[in-house]
């Protein structure tokens, strides 16, 4: 924001902050619900093992970002680029007639 106000965009600067308080308001309800209100009358969530395999997965994945991520991100990318490969000679349909 400090780049965008020495460039003279306060219109923009002041639309951001705006922005960034209203998300802060939502994000605290959030979080006001999910620790500070009690529970009663709220029924118990019920998981099935196949959702319960997938979030652990997923835990698991976020956690491994985290931890090594250029191991996974290098691992991405190069899957990435396999698939972005340009295609042999035979596969190419040309369109000119």
């Amino acid at each position: 924001m400090f780049a965008a106000l020495a460039k003279g965009h306060l219109a923009l600067v002041i639309i951001a902050v705006v922005n960034a308080a209203i998300a802060v308001y939502y994000y605290l309800c959030v979080i006001r619900e999910a620790f500070f209100r009690d529970p009663e009358g709220q029924p118990a969530i019920a998981l099935n093992w196949p959702t319960r395999a997938l979030c652990v997965a997923l835990i698991a994945g976020i956690l491994a970002l985290g931890i090594a991520p250029a191991r996974i991100l290098t691992s991405l990318s190069t899957s990435v680029a396999s698939v972005n490969a340009p295609l042999p000679a035979a596969f190419v349909v040309s369109t000119v007639r």
